[in-house]
């Protein structure tokens, strides 16, 4: 408690405004302080390190003291009942600056509170973030591990292809070269640490059902012709197998560059092939199979590639060739062209086997499917 001091009541009110000019001073230049070394900003860190909460503690309690100071001029210390009423009475306003104190503290807390909230909850996406990617990182590489191995799988179901040569027959393994490049394809809208639904491309699907429908469709009409016409190769003369030669040629051509196609599709890698030239009345070709024999282990292993293949990576897909299958089992002949063509090359490298070329004479054009 306080008691009164006799005093000066004028000179007490002129030390009052220089102690109240003293006051914004001291708190201008606090809050100049306070600006440029960015103690207002608050973070997720403790609350003990945060410049607005101590700022909400040191600028009340220092007004208290402040104004106390001049409210108590003139009083001594007194510690009976009146003593502390006096002092009630004498210092509310340095007690309601005090009490600012609590709405201040409380105010800078609770706002600390969200930042922190949301600092946790931030942490908390980043690391479902982080977990999302990774998940979609392992999902992808198992996936592509998963279609190399079907890979394996194809090329040891496929088997060997036989190339007659020059010198002599050889087998090679069907490779698929690139599959991580084929998985790209396929999965043309994947990408690594991204969600996917990992929908197998309908495009290459599309491509590769088209060429192999080519071919389906080719034999059909080259076997037609010939049962339309009760095809007896030892009833037929020269003539006619002349003018069969080149329709023979075209669908050749037909056959073996949709296969080819496809291998490249595929990416089947590369084996020597030879240069075996057909020539008839108005086309000629340069191919890499040898023989009629040597045409259906090709379809035989094509169509065993292409149903592994798209039962692997379309397995919902319906589709049928029935033509290519019909050719293969018969049993029958169909190309008699083969028995007059001749090598014009030993071998070369040649990508996916593809035809060469188609040849004319000079001066003429090619008949066109």
């Amino acid at each position: 408690g306080l008691g009164r001091h006799p005093s000066n009541s004028v000179e007490i009110l002129r030390k009052k405004m220089i102690g109240l000019l003293i006051y914004v001073a001291i708190l201008t230049t606090f809050a100049i302080i306070f600006w440029h070394r960015g103690w207002y900003k608050l973070d997720h860190s403790s609350l003990l390190c945060q410049g607005m909460f101590w700022s909400g503690i040191f600028i009340p309690l220092f007004s208290f003291l402040f104004f106390g100071c001049f409210a108590w001029v003139g009083y001594h210390p007194d510690l009976s009942a009146d003593g502390l009423n006096t002092f009630i009475s004498i210092s509310k306003l340095p007690l309601g600056l005090l009490s600012l104190s609590i709405p201040l503290v409380a105010i800078v807390a609770s706002v600390h509170h969200s930042i922190q909230t949301e600092a946790q909850i931030s942490s908390a996406m980043t690391q479902i973030d982080l977990a999302e990617k990774k998940n979609s990182l392992d999902e992808y590489y198992a996936r592509e591990k998963n279609l190399v191995e079907k890979c394996a799988f194809i090329e040891k179901r496929t088997g060997n292809l036989g190339v007659q040569l020059k010198g002599g027959r050889i087998e090679h393994a069907v490779s698929i070269s690139s599959p991580h490049k084929l998985f790209k394809v396929i999965y043309k809208n994947a990408i690594p640490g991204r969600f996917s639904t990992y929908e197998a491309s309908e495009s290459l699907y599309m491509q590769i059902l088209a060429e192999a429908m080519t071919i389906d469709e080719n034999v059909k009409i080259h076997m037609s012709k010939f049962e339309n016409k009760n095809y007896d190769r030892d009833d037929r003369d020269d003539r006619d197998d002349r003018d069969d030669r080149d329709g023979e040629i075209v669908i050749l051509f037909a056959l073996l560059r949709s296969l080819s196609k496809t291998f490249d599709l595929l990416h089947i890698d590369l084996f020597p092939v030879p240069y075996f030239y057909i020539k008839g009345e108005q086309n000629a070709i340069q191919i890499f199979v040898t023989s009629e024999d040597d045409l259906k282990s090709w379809l035989k292993k094509y169509l065993i590639l292409i149903e592994s293949f798209i039962n692997s990576v379309w397995p919902d897909k319906d589709y049928h060739f029935f033509n290519i299958r019909r050719y293969l089992y018969l049993g029958a002949n169909f190309f008699k062209s083969f028995d007059d063509g001749n090598f014009r090359r030993p071998h070369r490298h040649q990508a996916s086997a593809r035809p060469l070329s188609r040849g004319h004479r000079a001066g003429e054009r090619p008949a066109h499917r």
